[in-house]
C-alpha cells in the first residue's frame, strides 16, 4: 500500500515538475561544512568549501592560541594550524564572516607514543542514495548499496583517531557535481571526529583530470598544482605513505619509487603503514591478468620498496569485497576494504587468508605495543577475528 501511495503521488507531482528536482539542487553545489586534513601530533589543516565568497576562522578552544584567520574570502577555505600541544583532545571551532553558524571539530593531538590509537579504513565509497527508487519503496532495507553513510555511522560509534580512505572516493568518475551527495553529505558524520586522508583511485581521476579529488584531499595547493598524489603523514605511533596506483609513465613510476623508498626509510614512528588504491600482493596469474601487464608493473614496484623499507600493513581497495592475504615471505600483510557503501562483489574462493562479500570498514587500534585491524561490517559485526601484528 505504501508503494502504491507513493506513486500516485509521483504521478500527481510529475506534471509540476517537482519529481525532477527531487533532492538534486543541493546535491550539484560543491560545497561543504569543514573538516580536518594532513593530520600531524602538532599540527592539522581546516578545509571546505562554499558556494560564496567567505572569510573563516579558527580558534583552538584550551591552549591560549589566538584565532587563526583566513587572509581573504574565497570559497575554498584552508587554514594550516601549528604548535598544537601533544596527546590532547582538542576543540577546534571554525566561523565564517558571513554565517552565524559555527562548527566544533574535534581533534586528538596523538603523539607516537599514545597508549591507545584508533582509525578506520574504508574504500570505494562513492555510491549515493538512490531517492526516487526509495522514495518508491523499492530499496533493500538490508542492503547498504549506494548509502555509504551506513557504514560511515558504524564507524563513527567507534570515535577513531583517524580515518583513511582507499580511493574511488565518487562514482562513476570523480565528478565536482557529485562530491556533496556521494562524500560530504556521507562522510559529515565522522569528518566532525577525525581528519581524513586518502589515495586516489581509478575513478577519482576520470573527471577534470582528478582535480576534485585533489582539492579535497591534497595536503598542499603545491600538490594539488603539480598533480602528484602521494604523500605521507606522521600520526599517532603511524607513519602512513599514501601511493598512487594511476601512473601513466615510466617518468612518475620512477619519481615515486625513488620518492617512497626515502619517505620509507626515514620514518621513525613505530608503524609503516601504505595506503593505495589497487592492491599490490597479486598472488596468482588470475589476479595478473585481472589488471594487466602495466598496471601489474606499477603494482610490483611499489610492493619491492614496501617489503625493503619495513612496511607492516597494506590497505588497498578496488575490489569490491574484504580481502585478507597472508604475510609475504617477506612479511608483508595486505588488507583490501572494497565495500565502502558502492557496491560489493563476490569474491573468487580462497585457501588462505579471508575474503567476504560485505559492505564494510576495517577497525585499526594500536594499544600496548601491539597492532590490530578487524572488519566491521554495515550493522557492526566483524567479518572475522582481529589480526593481531607485531611490530
Amino acid at each position: 500500500m505504501q508503494r502504491r501511495a507513493r506513486l500516485w503521488y509521483l504521478l500527481l507531482l510529475a506534471p509540476t515538475g517537482a519529481v525532477l528536482g527531487y533532492g538534486s539542487l543541493r546535491d550539484r553545489a560543491f560545497v561543504s561544512e569543514p573538516y580536518l586534513t594532513n593530520p600531524g601530533t602538532d599540527r592539522v589543516t581546516v578545509r571546505g568549501f562554499t558556494a560564496g565568497r567567505e572569510r573563516w576562522t579558527a580558534l583552538v578552544e584550551g591552549i591560549g592560541a589566538p584565532p587563526v584567520p583566513e587572509t581573504s574570502p574565497t570559497t575554498a577555505h584552508r587554514l594550516e594550524l601549528h604548535d598544537l600541544p601533544e596527546n590532547k583532545d582538542l576543540t577546534i571551532r571554525v566561523s565564517s564572516d558571513r554565517s552565524k553558524t559555527t562548527y566544533a571539530l574535534r581533534y586528538f593531538t596523538a603523539g607516537a607514543g599514545a597508549p591507545k590509537f584508533d582509525f578506520v579504513v574504508i574504500g570505494d565509497s562513492g555510491g549515493a542514495p538512490r531517492r526516487l527508487t526509495e522514495f518508491l519503496g523499492l530499496a533493500s532495507d538490508r542492503a547498504a548499496h549506494n548509502h555509504p553513510e551506513r557504514v560511515v555511522a558504524k564507524m563513527r560509534e567507534l570515535g577513531p583517531e583517524l580515518v583513511m580512505h582507499a580511493g574511488d572516493v565518487v562514482y562513476p568518475d570523480g565528478a565536482r557535481a557529485n562530491y556533496a551527495r556521494c562524500f560530504f553529505r556521507p562522510f559529515g558524520l565522522v569528518l566532525r571526529v577525525a581528519p581524513i586522508v586518502a589515495c586516489i583511485g581509478n575513478h577519482d581521476v576520470e573527471s577534470e583530470g582528478g582535480d576534485p579529488f585533489f582539492d579535497v584531499f591534497a595536503p598542499s595547493p603545491g600538490v594539488a598544482r603539480a598533480r602528484r598524489a602521494w604523500s605521507s603523514i606522521d600520526y599517532g605511533p603511524l607513519h602512513v605513505a599514501i601511493a598512487d596506483s594511476n601512473l601513466q609513465s615510466d617518468t612518475a613510476l620512477e619519481e615515486q619509487v625513488r620518492w617512497l623508498r626515502d619517505d620509507l626509510k626515514s620514518a621513525k614512528r613505530p608503524w609503516k603503514v601504505l595506503l593505495t588504491h589497487v592492491p599490490i600482493v597479486l598472488r596468482n596469474g588470475a589476479e595478473r591478468d585481472q589488471v594487466g601487464p602495466e598496471q601489474g608493473r606499477i603494482c610490483d614496484a611499489i610492493r619491492a620498496v614496501a617489503e625493503d623499507e619495513g612496511v607492516s600493513v597494506v590497505f588497498a581497495g578496488h575490489r569490491h569485497w574484504y580481502e585478507r592475504t597472508p604475510p609475504t615471505s617477506r612479511g608483508l600483510l595486505q588488507f583490501v576494504t572494497g565495500g565502502g557503501g558502492s557496491e560489493v562483489h563476490e569474491p573468487p574462493p580462497v585457501t588462505d587468508g579471508c575474503a567476504r562479500r560485505a559492505f564494510h570498514f576495517l577497525h585499526g587500534r594500536v594499544e600496548e605495543g601491539r597492532l590490530s585491524i578487524a572488519p566491521i561490517d554495515f550493522e557492526g559485526r566483524p567479518l572475522e577475528p582481529a589480526t593481531k601484528i607485531q611490530p
